[in-house]
């Protein structure tokens, strides 16, 4: 995918991305373009770059069902790029030594 000049080769990125299961706002889009400072392929480059470091809840619109907070052991078709935000330090259960 080359980055040209103009609006169009961030969309055409966008539209690579978006087969990735990325799905940028285009405002998003046309900001990070316009802050490439490469030119051509290294441009494509760069602006795959700032997709993959990008805060997806700022530069991403919601791609998942809305009801799939009350999904439980159900399969959401489609491909989607999703972003852990935290994680949690996991420890030994805690059980009681009389307990064997």
């Amino acid at each position: 995918m080359r980055v040209e000049g103009g609006e169009g080769g961030a969309l055409v990125v966008g539209a690579s991305l978006s087969s990735l299961g990325f799905h940028f706002e285009e405002a998003w889009l046309l900001q990070a373009k316009r802050a490439c400072r490469k030119t051509g392929r290294e441009a494509d480059r760069e602006l795959y770059e700032f997709a993959l470091y990008s805060d997806l809840r700022q530069s991403s619109r919601a791609c998942l069902p809305p009801e799939v907070r009350s999904m439980h052991k159900q399969t959401v078709n489609g491909t989607f790029v999703l972003q852990v935000r935290c994680i949690g330090k996991r420890e030994k259960p805690n059980i009681p030594e009389h307990v064997s």
